[in-house]
Formats: C-alpha cells, sequence, structure tokens
C-alpha cells in the first residue's frame, strides 16, 4: 500500500509530507530527509480570474531520497537491502521541515562515524545551509 515505506496506516491525504530515515543493512550508513505526499499546480482557465488548483500524487512511493551516494548504492545493491522507514508523518510545510532539521540535528547527521571511521549519514547538509566540510573553525571540530 504504501510502496517500501515501513510505518502505521495513515491516509495521504490528511498530510503534507513525512520525515524518513533510509538504512543500508550492509553498513548501517543511514540518510535522514523529508518528502511531500502531493504537490499543487495553479493552472490558467479561460473565463477565470483566478487560476485552477489541482492537486497531484508525488512519487513518495518508490522515492528513495535525493542523496546521488545513496542512490547509487540502492541501484548497485538493490531495494531489498536498505529499510525505508517513516519517522514522523506531517500536516504542514512548516512541520515538515522543522521535524526534517530537527531528527538531523539530533542524531549529528554531520558528523557521526561509524567503528569504521566511515561517516554514519550519507547526508552530507542540512538545509543545504550546514555542510559537512565548510565553515568549521578548528576549536568547533572538536567541540561536536
Amino acid at each position: 500500500m504504501y510502496g517500501h515505506w515501513l510505518c502505521e496506516e495513515f491516509n495521504p491525504e490528511d498530510y503534507f509530507g513525512f520525515v524518513y530515515e533510509i538504512i543500508d543493512t550492509t553498513s548501517d550508513r543511514k540518510y535522514i530527509g523529508k518528502k511531500q505526499l502531493q504537490f499543487t499546480e495553479r493552472r490558467k482557465v479561460a473565463g477565470r480570474k483566478n487560476r485552477k488548483v489541482i492537486r497531484k500524487d508525488s512519487n513518495w512511493r518508490e522515492y528513495t531520497g535525493s542523496n546521488k551516494e545513496l542512490n547509487y548504492e540502492i541501484s548497485q545493491k538493490g531495494n531489498e537491502l536498505f529499510e525505508f522507514k517513516i519517522l514522523r508523518l506531517c500536516k504542514t510545510k512548516t512541520e515538515l521541515g522543522y521535524f526534517e532539521c530537527m531528527y538531523q540535528f539530533q542524531e549529528n547527521v554531520l558528523h557521526r562515524r561509524l567503528d569504521s571511521g566511515e561517516y554514519a549519514f550519507y547526508n552530507s547538509n542540512i538545509m543545504n545551509r550546514w555542510f559537512r566540510e565548510k565553515g568549521w573553525s578548528d576549536g568547533a571540530k572538536n567541540d561536536i
């Protein structure tokens, strides 16, 4: 019913989107992101001053994240070796952005490492504002 996503049953029309976690079961690396369930399109209609709003389902049932490295790994290993979990359903765009950020900071996605020394998360930035490698002084890196 929900493609490859593991979650409680829900009505997609009741929510704006969800925050998710994808886990590579072979390496324990993870990715945290967000996905809208629908998108809106505004079409011009002859004889109307305003545009008609059309809602369409996004590709959320088959979605595998926006990270290139993660998608390459999924294409090489196959979906079966990854767990796709919905962490939180969100009713608004504001909630969706906030909770994605919250989970990413809580899990320290930019700096946490596995025992092997490899980064634990595929995420390389948070909201395209905070980056894994850019803008960190030596003192701040030691505090993380």
